[in-house]
């Protein structure tokens, strides 16, 4: 059975420990321009967006260059909406932004 609460809690901490991984601890204070800050400021964002009961999505993620729009058109297509989008800056690969795209349930 699908819990709802135990799919959000899990997809908060891979997301959680991927900004760290990237993007380093949230900065003492924020700063605006800060790379860091706006990282963080987008989590907010998502997790805000993930806790209000009224949407219930699936989640998925990917990674893919910036630009592919064939590829987002693709996700789109099958139901897919882009929810957000991290820039991965040391990713040594054409492959460099990981795309978090969620489903209405």
């Amino acid at each position: 059975m699908y819990d709802k609460d135990q799919f959000d809690a899990d997809f908060k901490n891979c997301f959680t420990k991927f900004m760290i991984k990237y993007w380093g601890e949230r900065c003492s204070e924020h700063e605006d321009g800060c790379p860091t800050c706006n990282a963080w400021d987008n989590f907010d964002i998502m997790i805000e967006r993930l806790e209000n009961p009224d949407s219930v999505y699936t989640y998925r993620t990917k990674t893919l260059e910036m630009y592919d729009l064939k590829e987002l058109e693709k996700m789109s297509a099958l139901g897919w909406n882009a929810f957000a989008a991290t820039y991965m800056s040391d990713v040594m690969s054409n492959l460099n932004t990981m795309f978090y795209f969620r489903k209405k349930l």
